[in-house]
């Protein structure tokens, strides 16, 4: 998975590449991006083809309890 790392920008990262070659792919962004965003030095940001959508909105439907039950475990 091809992944420049804000170099290119996150535009290309996340929005052209999923469409053009039709995979996921994430970006940490630049520090420009950072910067002008206020996006959290933790965060990372993912593009994908509107047609993997929904899968990836059932995987996230799955995780949520787990999560959950990890945050609930941390916060004692």
């Amino acid at each position: 998975m091809p992944q420049s790392g804000g170099a290119l920008g996150g535009c290309s990262d996340i929005t052209a590449l999923p469409l053009l070659e039709g995979t996921p792919n994430i970006t940490f962004l630049g520090l420009g991006c950072r910067m002008k965003s206020s996006i959290d030095p933790s965060h990372l940001m993912l593009g994908i083809n509107g047609k993997d959508l929904k899968m990836v909105h059932n995987h996230i439907k799955e995780m949520e309890k787990p999560i959950a039950m990890l945050n609930k475990q941390r916060s004692g």
